[in-house]
């Protein structure tokens, strides 16, 4: 998950980890806080709130592959289920923007079906159409077709900062003519992966949630359930930090082919089609 860390401080953006206890993930580039939230089942489960777009996903690499593997469709459901503030989403969906068009990215990839498992986090950020950018992110949100961000006064919008750990740059709101694309709910990614219904045609997004929030054989657990609701050409986009667990990762290669880093197409859709865009 992504939120706003209050605290400026650099050293947290550069590979400074920011504690060393070995309980608590750190990311490296991102600083972190940790929360707890009650899960579909009532379960009480930890969650990680970072900053920062992460640098495990190759976005060229992504958009890429999605405009190859899904070149015979005409609708694409795009789903990315940890995205805290949003900016997961929209990178993802930037990427998609700058490589097809914006034309090709209203017809067969929006609206992006985000969520997350933190209500004050969509309703203060993603619903409001606000998010925390540092300098060096604003380049992400450039080439679009359109006009995407607009710098507001923090001070405007106390009421909506969530506390944490250091503050990026600047607050943007977000355009309306570019929010269109994107719905953004409140809802456990369990509960997501039980409802799924694909028919070959999603990208889905778990990054770096599940090990923290769900241990080493949960998340294999739910890594099946979600491949066996899985079909055809459909993706599953995930992060680093997961894959750090043997267990994860072991379950990974069980039923998926990574075409890319952190891109992965289902084994049984074959193997042959998948390496086709491995080489892309």
């Amino acid at each position: 998950m992504k939120i706003v860390n209050l605290v400026a401080n650099n050293q947290y953006r550069y590979g400074y980890n920011i504690s060393k206890n070995n309980n608590q993930p750190s990311f490296g580039s991102m600083g972190f806080t940790f929360g707890t939230y009650k899960d579909c089942f009532g379960i009480t489960r930890e969650t990680q709130n970072t900053t920062g777009k992460r640098e495990d996903l190759s976005l060229e690499d992504f958009a890429n592959i999605v405009k190859w593997r899904f070149r015979n469709f005409d609708k694409v459901n795009v789903m990315p289920m940890n995205v805290s503030d949003g900016t997961e989403a929209y990178l993802m969906a930037n990427a998609i923007i700058r490589n097809e068009g914006l034309k090709a990215f209203e017809k067969k990839y929006s609206p992006i079906l985000a969520s997350d498992v933190m209500k004050n986090v969509i309703d203060n950020y993603a619903k409001n159409g606000l998010l925390h950018l540092f300098n060096d992110e604003i380049i992400e949100f450039d080439r679009l077709g359109i006009n995407v961000l607009e710098e507001v006064n923090i001070d405007d919008y106390k009421d909506k900062i969530i506390p944490q750990i250091r503050i990026p740059d600047k607050l943007y709101k977000l355009s309306d003519e570019y929010r269109k694309y994107f719905d953004f709910q409140t809802k456990d990614l369990q509960a997501r992966i039980y409802d799924l219904k694909d028919n070959g045609n999603s990208i889905i997004a778990i990054r770096n949630c599940l090990k923290q929030s769900f241990g080493e054989t949960m998340s294999s657990i739910l890594i099946i359930k979600l491949a066996m609701k899985m079909n055809g050409a459909s993706l599953l986009i995930t992060g680093d930090y997961d894959r750090s667990s043997k267990a994860i990762e072991k379950t990974l290669k069980e039923y998926f082919v990574e075409l890319k880093h952190n891109i992965w197409g289902l084994r049984e859709f074959g193997f042959i089609k998948n390496y086709a865009a491995k080489i892309i």
